[in-house]
């Protein structure tokens, strides 16, 4: 029929999963971010419908209809396997990438090591009407102030943001430019740089680097 779905059946099966709503509102973040943003990249949202038919139908379905919203955005969809050799190949066109858990958790590891560390990437992990700072963990090498700490910096500015944004906070908002400010200007510095950078500082030292660059 023409105007249908072709995911008919799929799409009511996944609907009682997890939700047209859900799967829009990741959509409206991916745009919203990528209009605070700013830059000359695009917003890319992937796909694997050749495996996934049943959410990546919906999935495409909700992003679609919020990328109409977003008309100044440039849009564009790649498969998921493509975008891992994409990453490698060259980062630099893709600002906001708007994806599933599985496959973003996946590539955003990928993308992480593309900028020399696990241990830079910043995250959060948030929903309606909860947030948390994902910064990983290490257990391998705790207690022995080896661990580069600005993933887990930056992703409390990354709290802090989002607080910010929801409660109406400014402080908050501006805390968030303070630290990510701080935290840019330490790892910049070579003799600053923790030892999986090439650095000789530890966890103790690194930290108290970016004290200093926020009291300045």
């Amino acid at each position: 029929m023409p105007g249908s779905s072709p995911w008919p059946c799929d799409k009511r099966l996944d609907h009682a999963r997890s939700g047209r709503k859900t799967r829009a509102r990741s959509a409206w973040q991916g745009f919203r971010w990528r209009c605070q943003v700013g830059g000359g990249g695009d917003t890319t949202a992937l796909r694997l419908l050749n495996v996934l038919r049943v959410s990546g139908g919906l999935f495409l379905e909700c992003v679609r209809q919020v990328a109409e919203g977003y008309p100044d955005v440039a849009y564009e969809e790649q498969l998921i396997d493509a975008m891992a050799a994409l990453l490698i190949r060259d980062p630099s066109p893709y600002d906001v990438i708007v994806t599933t858990n599985m496959s973003g958790d996946i590539l955003s590891d990928e993308a992480s090591r593309l900028s020399g560390s696990l241990r830079l990437a910043t995250s959060l992990n948030a929903g309606a009407g909860h947030g948390a700072a994902q910064h990983g963990s290490a257990p391998g090498i705790a207690g022995q102030d080896v661990a580069n700490p600005a993933s887990l910096i930056g992703s409390a500015a990354m709290l802090l943001a989002w607080l910010g944004e929801r409660r109406g906070e400014g402080a908050l908002l501006r805390a968030t430019g303070l630290i990510e400010a701080a935290l840019d200007r330490v790892v910049a510095m070579p003799g600053y740089r923790t030892w999986d950078l090439g650095g000789l500082l530890g966890t103790r030292a690194f930290a108290a680097r970016v004290m200093e660059a926020l009291g300045g």
